[in-house]
């Protein structure tokens, strides 16, 4: 008796365990096909909007010898804001490719005729979408803020310091806001010929100094100019008297903490941490004014990973809702592309305007949930309408194991 029933459950056994091998098969070949598109497409992109976003820079390496190294460590600053920004619309690219080329291969087909759900068709698609927000979380509340305050700290060096040093002939070159210098020719290294120098660093005097030559050098963050054979002509403001000075070798020293602003650099919103920006200080009016920038940036940080998600659902409703078609539906692709491009515009715009009305906060994560919800209970109810096999065939694949007994 207790081996007939062995000999009842058995096929029954084999079999589930049979799906359940095929179901994580299928969903490794997906999960494998989805990773390799995301590769293709992230890196593609990346290096297109890089490329795009760095164009600036080839004014230093070219006019202001800025070192390829640094070039290329500037790129490399910039890739955490760019990737939280390309990482969700990556995804939807792959989801889309990958999906759809499985319809059109009927492979879709074939694996929902052998009863796979679409929750288990989902699977890999939201298993990716999962490390894909868990990424830009990484990206949001970490490096973001690291790499900007780094890349920032170099741009400033490099345009208001390392630039403002850079001497072009036949021009008037302002160094900082308080010293101008011309020079008519330059022969070598650092080394110039007719020189002009407007120094008003003091506010009691203006000194005005001309030299035959003149040679250029740096030591720390000290700028030092030695002039030979010249003159200094000082301005008295007070008194309205003018002295002239000749000499055969004079040196003017300005610190290069005295360019732009004393050297220091307000550090902007994209550079503080999310703690900062979920509670802004107010100590002083600068602070009151950037609190709405401040609290906007901190809740589009926490939001934006989220948009993985939102995408994603989107391009699995636009490919499973509504009749199976194995060409797919051009509609309801043209219509999920723009439904990814209206919900990233429509997040920015949220975002700016909460900046300047801080009621708006909760709406820029509502642009981002409540198209993700809709896509996925839409998926959810077309997985429930879906056609299932007859109740009577599993009644019947029953009968034998009923009767053994």
């Amino acid at each position: 008796m207790q081996g007939r029933e062995d000999d009842g459950r058995g096929p029954a056994r084999s079999t589930a365990i049979g799906a359940g091998n095929a179901m994580n098969g299928v969903e490794r070949y997906i999960l494998a096909n989805l990773a390799k598109v995301m590769a293709a497409v992230l890196l593609t992109t990346v290096s297109v909007v890089c490329l795009v976003r760095s164009l600036e820079f080839i004014n230093y390496i070219v006019n202001h010898g800025l070192s390829v190294t640094v070039y290329l460590y500037l790129i490399v600053l910039l890739m955490p804001s760019l990737m939280l920004l390309v990482l969700p619309v990556a995804l939807f690219i792959s989801v889309m490719f990958v999906y759809g080329k499985l319809s059109q291969d009927s492979e879709i087909l074939a694996m929902r005729a052998c009863g796979i759900s679409l929750k288990a068709l989902s699977r890999p698609a939201c298993i990716v979408a999962g490390a894909t927000v868990a990424l830009g979380f990484a990206m949001s509340l970490y490096f973001i803020p690291l790499s900007f305050k780094e890349f920032k700290d170099i741009e400033y060096f490099v345009r208001f310091r390392m630039a403002n040093m850079v001497i072009r002939e036949g021009q008037f070159n302002r160094i900082g806001d308080k010293v101008t210098v011309y020079m008519r020719e330059r022969l070598g290294e650092g080394a110039l010929v007719g020189v002009l120098i407007q120094d008003d660093r003091d506010p009691k005097k203006s000194v005005t100094i001309l030299a035959e030559h003149a040679v250029l050098t740096r030591t720390g963050d000290i700028y030092r100019i030695g002039l030979e054979q010249g003159n200094i002509q000082e301005f008295d403001r007070a008194t309205q008297r003018v002295s002239v000075v000749y000499f055969d070798r004079y040196v003017l020293e300005v610190d290069s903490n005295e360019l732009e602003g004393g050297g220091r650099r307000e550090r902007g919103i994209a550079e503080r941490h999310i703690g900062e920006l979920l509670n802004p200080p107010t100590a002083t009016r600068r602070d009151m004014e950037l609190r709405g920038k401040a609290l906007a940036e901190g809740h589009q940080r926490l939001s934006s990973p989220f948009l993985a998600l939102t995408y994603t659902a989107i391009a699995l409703v636009a490919l499973f809702a509504g009749a199976f078609n194995r060409r797919g539906s051009p509609l309801r692709l043209v219509a999920a592309g723009a439904s990814v491009a209206t919900i990233q515009v429509t997040h920015m715009l949220v975002v700016n305007a909460a900046s300047l009305a801080t009621p708006l906060l909760p709406a820029i994560h509502l642009v981002v949930a409540v198209p993700g919800l809709v896509c996925a209970w839409l998926l959810f109810d077309q997985d429930r309408h879906a056609p299932r096999p007859p109740r009577f065939l599993t009644w019947a694949r029953r009968l034998p194991a009923a009767e053994a007994r």
